[in-house]
């Protein structure tokens, strides 16, 4: 059986590379969203603002909601929602 600590490790791993695949799908983009969209880069640097906006509003009372719902659930939602994000990204056409 594999030890908590190493699942904890394992969990925090696979969040973070889904968080900076994420992140650095909209850089990689830039040039082509900046041509397409006639945008330019103080328009993608609000863009990744907008992806992580939500993360500092939910930082703030992220203690009271993990104490409310329990820690695992609010991670589990987390990890859920996060692969949610990258699943809408990857059916994107256009």
């Amino acid at each position: 059986m594999i030890s908590n600590r190493w699942l904890i490790l394992a969990v925090l791993f696979f969040a973070r590379f889904t968080m900076a695949f994420q992140f650095q799908s909209i850089g990689a983009l830039s040039p082509l969203i900046i041509e397409t969209y006639t945008a330019d880069f103080s328009d993608i640097g609000l863009l990744v603002g907008l992806y992580l906006a939500p993360g500092v509003v939910i930082a703030i009372p992220g203690s009271a909601i993990a104490v409310r719902f329990g820690d695992k659930r609010v991670v589990a939602l987390g990890m859920v929602m996060m692969l949610a994000g990258g699943a809408l990204t990857t059916l994107v056409t256009d």
